[in-house]
C-alpha cells in the first residue's frame, strides 16, 4: 500500500507501549509548535523542542515512566526526574520517525517530516471529532454522474 511506503516503519511505535497517553499529549504540544501557524512552518532547535516535552512531562506530573522494550538504551543517570523523561521520550520520538534532527552550523534543528505532519494534523482532527458535512460533495458528485448519463 503507497501510504505505508511514505511513512517511517516505527511510526505507531510509541502509541503500541504503555505510555501511550503521554506520547499523546506531547505530540498534540509539538503539533502547535511546527505548525501553530499555519502559513509557516517552524524548525525549532533542539532546545525549544526538548523544553516543551519537559513542560508537557511536568504538566501531566508522571511519577512513574512505565519502562518500555528498548528504555536499556538510555541511560537513566540523569540529575533531574522531568529532563531524563524528557530526554527519553524525544530519543523514542526519533527513533520512530515521529521527528528528524538537522544540522545548522552549530545549531541542531528539529523537523517533522511533512507526511508525518500531515497525518498527526489528520489524526488531531479526528480526536478533536469535528463533524464534517459531506452532503454537498455528495450531491455535486451525483449530479456530475447523472450528467454524463
Amino acid at each position: 500500500m503507497a501510504l505505508f511506503n511514505r511513512l517511517p516503519d516505527n511510526l505507531f511505535y510509541p502509541f503500541a507501549g504503555p505510555n501511550r497517553s503521554i506520547f499523546e499529549a506531547i505530540l498534540t504540544r509539538l503539533h502547535v509548535l511546527f505548525y501553530g501557524d499555519a502559513s509557516t512552518v517552524s524548525l525549532p532547535l533542539h532546545q525549544t523542542v526538548r523544553a516543551e516535552i519537559e513542560e508537557v512531562i511536568a504538566s501531566l506530573a508522571i511519577q512513574n515512566w512505565v519502562p518500555q522494550e528498548d528504555d536499556d538504551e538510555y541511560p537513566a543517570d540523569r540529575v533531574n526526574e522531568t529532563a531524563n523523561l524528557a530526554w527519553r521520550a524525544y530519543s523514542h520520538l526519533k527513533k520512530a520517525g515521529w521527528i528528524e534532527e538537522e544540522q545548522e552550523g552549530y545549531n541542531t534543528r528539529v523537523i517533522m517530516p511533512p507526511d508525518v505532519g500531515l497525518l498527526l494534523s489528520t489524526l488531531l482532527e479526528i480526536k478533536m471529532q469535528r463533524r464534517r458535512l459531506y452532503g454537498g460533495i455528495v450531491q455535486t458528485v451525483l449530479n456530475s454522474l447523472e450528467q454524463v448519463k
